[in-house]
């Protein structure tokens, strides 16, 4: 756990103890004042003697706890080691029961009897030493930066004096750090961990002294005191260690975990592309070009029959379809920026072919008996009608083995594990946190993670499957494509030999099928000729081709707000590298037990 997490966990801990448990005593508790003689040996280790002034106030306590630590975590995740040593703890100039605890990163000094409770203000020294507190500079440090003019192997003590771990404010605070040689810079800094606020300093020879007043609880006071490196018996290099692998297990599974999730990303994809020919079941044959659809099946159907769903473009298709056979006349009105897009439409006459079961239900909602009708917003109706239609044809479709009901099985299933796995990742993070079990943070998890992402993308790959009956429609409705899409003169004028109509009629005849293709573009561009008044004629009551395509995305967006209910509202929308305190070795805090 990193220090300005620490800090943050400490702070959490004593608001609440602050609002819950004693606000009136605990707020009264504080230090009158807290002295640090420091004393830095040749060999890179410190003699250190606190001196506090601990007022108790009223409260009745047993005494003080000091936390030492004995290591601090580097931004690397490794571990600067300085082992502590306590020498003598008194209290108000005599002896005082006291014990020694280590918990992880501190050594916790618990100074009181037990058997005895204080109040008021107590006197507290507490001696200890420190090894390993002093850095020496490399040629890397001063190549980043060296103002002050220092050599490689000048030797700095970067160290938080008064830590901010202590729940109580502190009246007055001072530092005095005397070291083997002569001070070459120094600076400290004060405040709650990562501020950058200065405090009094004053160099004098070979000390320096520190000073500040008013610091609240959980702000310290962090000095950085620089000495030649000649004043060492040796260079002073930090010790550094890693975390044990006991306390760091999922630097070790971690490994495991990422290389899993790479193979688990892969292998659902491999194994996919190399059953593609098996999943698919029948290829689809090459597609020959044809003059109109398969069995003469209308847009609708060949949607149904395609995907097993009715989109807005295909019930659009459907209206221009009751348009060229004569039942309909269609013309659209764009609206405007406070007003949705319409589609007006009317009855023509009886039609030039007799409609189906289906047809019927779908103009029976639209004009609901009327001679004319405006589809503009949702209509419940039209929804309802839209939705049976789709049903009947996808019976239909299934029946005359145009659609295979389970052509999406395996995709489906593929979604299903995608879903599963997802599920997991979440079980194994949560499970890994309140747990702390590195197995399922470090390495379940991220193979779980690794193996959703790979199920996703070879859904992708994934083919439906198909039969010898739906293979042939598809190629079929591909070969119809090709029609509408190439060569569009040459197919238009043997088109219109074979049906024996005028242009403007075969353009009005298969419009339908090009807009259930998205090839109304090509379709009206083979067709520049035709005029404002055989698209009347046809029923089609715009401009000119070229204006289909505004026909289009009215339509399109007015026919998918007609079947599609409106969403209800969700609620309100009326919403709109330098030094630093705690940033040394040493520090921690305390309080009051």
């Amino acid at each position: 756990m990193t220090r300005a997490l620490r800090v943050f966990l400490a702070l959490i801990l004593a608001t609440i103890s602050l609002v819950v448990l004693a606000p009136g005593a605990q707020a009264a508790e504080r230090i009158r004042q807290f002295v640090v003689e420091a004393t830095v040996n040749p060999d890179g280790s410190m003699n250190v003697v606190e001196r506090i002034t601990y007022d108790f106030d009223f409260g009745q306590r047993h005494g003080i706890y000091r936390l030492l630590p004995v290591w601090d975590e580097l931004t690397d995740g490794s571990r600067w080691i300085h082992p502590v040593t306590v020498e003598d703890v008194m209290a108000d100039a005599g002896s005082v029961p006291y014990e020694v605890t280590q918990t992880g990163a501190y050594l916790e000094v618990k100074i009181g009897d037990p058997n005895v409770t204080i109040t008021g203000i107590h006197d507290y020294v507490i001696s200890y030493t420190v090894e390993g507190v002093m850095r020496g500079l490399t040629a890397e440090d001063l190549a980043a930066g060296n103002p002050y003019g220092f050599t490689a192997g000048d030797a700095e003590l970067y160290w938080d004096f008064i830590g901010d771990g202590w729940d109580v404010g502190i009246d007055d605070a001072f530092v005095k750090v005397t070291g083997p040689g002569a001070v070459l810079a120094a600076q400290c800094f004060r405040g709650a961990y990562g501020d950058t606020e200065l405090c009094q300093d004053r160099i004098q020879g070979d000390g320096v002294q520190f000073a500040t007043s008013s610091l609240p609880s959980y702000a310290g006071l962090t000095g950085v005191v620089m000495f030649p490196g000649s004043s060492f018996t040796q260079p002073q290099v930090r010790r550094i260690e890693s975390a044990p692998l006991a306390e760091r297990p999922g630097d070790v599974f971690i490994h495991y975990g990422l290389a899993a999730a790479v193979a688990l990303l892969a292998l659902p994809s491999l194994v996919v592309l190399a059953l593609r020919r098996r999943l698919r079941g029948v290829d689809v044959p090459s597609a020959v070009v044809r003059f109109g659809p398969p069995d003469n099946l209308r847009p609708a159907e060949i949607a149904v029959g395609l995907d097993g769903e009715l989109p807005a473009r295909a019930v659009l298709a459907t209206l221009l379809d009751f348009v060229a056979r004569r039942y309909i006349t269609l013309s659209s009105d764009d609206g405007g920026i406070f007003q949705p897009g319409r589609i007006d439409v009317a009855w023509w006459g009886a039609g030039t072919d007799a409609t189906r079961p289906w047809e019927q239900k779908m103009l029976g909602a639209i004009f609901e008996g009327r001679e004319r009708a405006t589809l503009q917003g949702y209509d419940p109706e039209f929804a309802t009608a839209v939705s049976g239609v789709q049903a009947d044809l996808r019976r239909e479709a299934i029946l005359a083995h145009r659609f295979d009901d389970e052509a999406k099985t395996v995709r489906r299933r593929f979604g299903w594990a995608v879903g599963i796995t997802l599920a997991l990742v979440v079980v194994a993070f949560f499970g890994g946190v309140w747990s702390e079990n590195a197995v399922l943070f470090a390495g379940v998890m991220p193979a779980l993670a690794g193996l959703a992402i790979g199920l996703m993308i070879a859904r992708a790959f994934v083919p439906e499957r198909e039969t010898l009956a739906t293979a042939k429609f598809e190629a079929e409705v591909e070969g119809f494509k090709k029609f509408l899409d190439t060569d569009p003169g040459a197919a238009r004028r043997e088109l219109a030999q074979r049906l024996g109509l005028p242009d403007y009629a075969v353009y009005a005849t298969m419009l339908p099928y090009a807009v259930l293709f998205d090839l109304e573009e090509s379709w009206s561009g083979a067709f520049p000729d035709i005029t404002e008044e055989q698209l009347h004629m046809s029923g089609l009551y715009v401009a000119d081709t070229f204006m289909i395509h505004r026909l289009m995305a009215t339509g399109t967006a007015t026919v998918t707000t007609a079947f599609t209910a409106p969403r209800a509202s969700g609620g309100s929308g009326f919403s709109g590298g330098g030094g630093f305190s705690g940033g040394g070795g040493g520090g921690g805090g305390g309080g009051s037990w």
